[in-house]
């Protein structure tokens, strides 16, 4: 099983008692370091900053202690998803009900 894999096991459970969705996790290495991204996200709304923010907090404490994470460095950001990213499931759609959407078809043409 992959690191990213593990992780999204591993946060999956107290992200979701934090009443929040994990939408995804990746690690992409930075120099000598990893860049842990985890993205959360609500069913019904956007999660402020401050929510996040508790979600960090407990995201941060739980990589602290996981040993497979390994020797080496790691940079965590725990962030919602932006605005620039695209809707894929019925839940992202519904929560953005009356907002202007941009269109791309599968043949590319908007």
């Amino acid at each position: 099983m992959s690191l990213v894999n593990n992780l999204t096991e591993l946060l999956t459970p107290a992200v979701t008692r934090a009443g929040f969705v994990l939408e995804e996790v990746t690690v992409t290495p930075v120099g000598k370091r990893r860049l842990v991204a985890v993205v959360v996200d609500c069913e019904d709304r956007n999660p402020s900053l401050d929510e996040v923010t508790v979600v960090s907090k407990e995201v941060s404490a739980i990589l602290d202690n996981y040993t497979q994470m390994g020797e080496m460095p790691f940079t965590l950001e725990v962030t919602s998803p932006g605005i620039d990213r695209p809707l894929t499931l019925p839940r992202h759609f519904a929560k953005n009900v009356d907002r202007l959407l941009k269109v791309t078809k599968t043949d590319g043409l908007t």
